[in-house]
């Protein structure tokens, strides 16, 4: 398996697992993992979980194949 690909995967579940984080919260059951981030303060908590499914996005970009 090559570099992006396991960049492009990694990002993929990271970009899930922050969209996931965000319908999750907004429905009243936050994810176990992220309960941390809102302890910040409720901003902070949003930065986090939108930068994750930012972060996974441009993972999953640059780690598709160009063809």
């Amino acid at each position: 398996m090559k570099i992006k690909q396991v960049l492009s995967s990694i990002g993929a579940l990271v970009g899930v697992y922050g969209i996931a984080s965000i319908v999750l919260y907004v429905l009243g059951y936050p994810m176990r993992l992220l309960v941390w981030v809102d302890q910040w303060g409720l901003y902070t908590g949003w930065l986090i979980r939108i930068a994750l499914v930012i972060a996974g996005t441009v993972l999953y970009i640059y780690g598709r194949n160009p063809e």
